[in-house]
């Protein structure tokens, strides 16, 4: 049986290009609301700017769904908030 998966081709991007295009990423995404269509290509356009290579810039996007969430203390208060409400 054939993985239902594909599995990526391309090697990601070097990491401090990879953590460069993960800060910008996050201003497009509030912006966009979410992974849109518009957002995929504002991404994909600040991928090809910052010189990821067209064979990463889908690994470069996928990145953002495995990148642990930035500590912010104004964000954990806020969660523990909701729960206890």
């Amino acid at each position: 049986m054939a993985d239902p998966l594909p599995q990526p081709t391309s090697s990601p991007p070097p990491p401090d290009v990879l953590d460069a295009f993960r800060r910008q990423a996050g201003p497009i995404l509030a912006e966009e609301r979410g992974m849109t269509a518009a957002a995929l290509k504002k991404l994909a356009g600040l991928a090809r700017g910052l010189g990821i290579a067209e064979v990463q810039v889908e690994a470069a996007i996928r990145s953002l769904h495995l990148a642990p969430a930035a500590d912010n203390p104004g964000a954990a208060k806020f969660k523990r908030r909701l729960l206890k409400d």
